[in-house]
């Protein structure tokens, strides 16, 4: 994208004229600047008009989080310009954690990342911005167009998925047992990662980035879901990784927690897989497809 495209308009908002220069991010999918101007500096995200929704969700999310004291960048304006939408954000002096060697300092990070979860499940969405649904809304979508959509789709003999009967109704089984559960909805992240938190040496403080994968989900079930799929199947973690994650979300009893509600966890991760592979079938590639599908039955191993 050029920046020339945007750079009047950030001059109008800004009041000063600018510099730009590419910014290196880990995992983005907007182009990322960092801005200067009059020795200030800033972070700004571009991306198409399709994204404008997201960013005034991202602002949302982030100005929640500092009612709550938690650590965000300030999100100064979300605006558009010709064919793309623009995002400006505090720049914060610090190393993205994914880049740390320091692997005490890194299982300590995922405790707070887990601590960090239960503080935004606090957070309760009464308003839709984008994709975020507030909770009365996602409370039926969770039934209606998650769990019912997917349990009618394995029921028929017409589904495309290339299972056999025995993965049809462990896929079955585990969807009506979820069903079953009376889920709290809150806030969720969607991306606790090393890649989504700075660490401030001088301030030895963390800073939460990006959410732009924020959703209104069944609250701690979601977050330690992706951390179990991460463990179990992505392997991008390990168990010491996920016990730290686990125990700054639900405190001191974490280990008696997980014992109690792993079934959940797993019928949660199968309903999630599955879901994206239905997406990746209707919408995306065949090698999305295939990726999708390798995950389903990786995951399909794993679950009871």
């Amino acid at each position: 994208m050029s920046i020339f495209l945007f750079k009047e308009l950030l001059e109008k908002k800004l009041n000063s004229t600018i510099n730009i220069e590419n910014f290196k991010s880990f995992g983005e999918v907007s182009d990322i600047y960092k801005v200067i101007s009059n020795n200030k500096a800033y972070i700004l995200k571009v991306n198409t008009l399709e994204n404008y929704e997201n960013f005034l969700k991202e602002k949302w999310c982030s100005d929640k989080c500092k009612e709550f004291n938690i650590e965000t960048p300030k999100i100064y304006f979300v605006d558009k310009t010709g064919l793309q939408s623009l995002l400006l954000l505090e720049f914060i002096e610090g190393i993205n954690c994914f880049e740390l060697e320091n692997q005490e300092l890194k299982n300590k990070i995922y405790k707070y990342l887990g601590e960090l979860s239960r503080k935004i499940s606090e957070i309760s969405v009464s308003e839709n911005i984008g994709d975020l649904k507030t909770v009365e809304n996602s409370k039926r979508w969770f039934i209606e167009d998650y769990i019912n959509f997917e349990i009618a789709q394995t029921e028929s003999k017409n589904d495309y998925l290339i299972i056999n009967q025995i993965d049809r109704e462990k896929i079955l089984n585990n969807l009506y047992f979820i069903k079953d559960i009376k889920f709290e909805f809150s806030l969720c992240h969607g991306d606790l990662s090393l890649k989504n938190c700075l660490y401030n040496k001088e301030r030895n403080k963390f800073i939460l980035l990006d959410f732009g994968s924020a959703e209104t989900q069944p609250k701690y079930y979601f977050e330690l879901m992706l951390k179990w799929l991460e463990l179990n199947y992505d392997k991008t973690i390990s168990e010491e990784n996920f016990m730290n994650f686990a125990n700054g979300l639900l405190g001191e009893n974490y280990n008696e927690w997980l014992k109690e509600n792993i079934k959940m966890i797993e019928a949660f991760a199968l309903l999630y897989v599955l879901d994206k592979y239905r997406w990746a079938h209707d919408r995306s590639t065949r090698e999305w497809q295939d990726k999708y599908l390798l995950r389903l039955s990786g995951v399909l191993n794993l679950v009871r």
